[in-house]
């Protein structure tokens, strides 16, 4: 909103490489897309360990 309090509010994002094990072979391994297969067996349904998380550092407003 223009000429509101958060007129100058900012927002940072860092992106966090997705990382899954397979069930069937134990490989951790990075994953591009959220249903790949695994690499070293070709199996589905990875599951992930890393890569769908979201942290709120600050939130900072004016008085």
């Amino acid at each position: 909103m223009r000429g509101g309090k958060a007129e100058s509010a900012s927002i940072a994002i860092e992106d966090v490489a997705a990382r899954a094990i397979c069930p069937e072979c134990g490989l951790e391994q990075a994953v591009a897309e959220r249903f790949s297969p695994c690499a070293a067996c070709g199996a589905f349904g990875l599951e992930l360990v890393c890569g769908e998380e979201l942290q709120v550092l600050a939130i900072a407003g004016l008085d």
